[in-house]
């Protein structure tokens, strides 16, 4: 529990800055007020921590996961601290072609926080014929910034 609040601590930093980091809240760089930020890994964990912190200081916030219960459930937790809108995306960053669904669908961003991650214990492929980890961990995360990137808006990605 303490690395999780520890971590949702440190992204709060980088999102909405501090003096550790030189980030001027309100500055070039800075996430506007009530702006929209997108979270993956939002159903669990420090990806969840940090959907319901980013809720709590007042922007609207876009839960993301590949579980469709899962996902019912962070947007419920999300929303009884959020002082704006909560609303998610469903896809897995494992499929390329749901990735960039996603992005579509979720269109403008102003922050993107990317929490979500695999270990996979054994070998396995995609439907895209990559290596599970390379493609959730790293491939995936970098198609959907770079879609969002492209949609403008985006001020901030952590």
């Amino acid at each position: 529990q303490r690395a999780r609040e520890d971590a949702a601590r440190a992204v709060r930093r980088a999102l909405f800055g501090d003096q550790l980091s030189q980030l001027q809240v309100g500055g070039p760089r800075a996430i506007p007020d009530g702006g929209r930020v997108v979270v993956t890994g939002s159903t669990s964990g420090v990806g969840l921590d940090v959907a319901r912190e980013v809720a709590a200081l007042g922007y609207d916030v876009v839960v993301c996961g590949r579980d469709e219960k899962k996902l019912e459930r962070a947007v419920a937790l999300v929303g009884r601290v959020a002082r704006r809108g909560v609303e998610s995306a469903r896809f897995d960053l494992e499929s390329l072609t749901e990735t960039r669904a996603a992005a579509a669908a979720i269109g403008r961003a102003d922050g993107l926080v990317l929490c979500a991650g695999c270990w996979p214990t054994t070998l396995r492929y995609t439907e895209d014929e990559l290596e599970a980890g390379l493609q959730a961990n790293h491939l995936g995360h970098f198609l959907l910034a770079t879609r969002l990137l492209d949609a403008g808006g985006v001020a901030r990605v952590v």
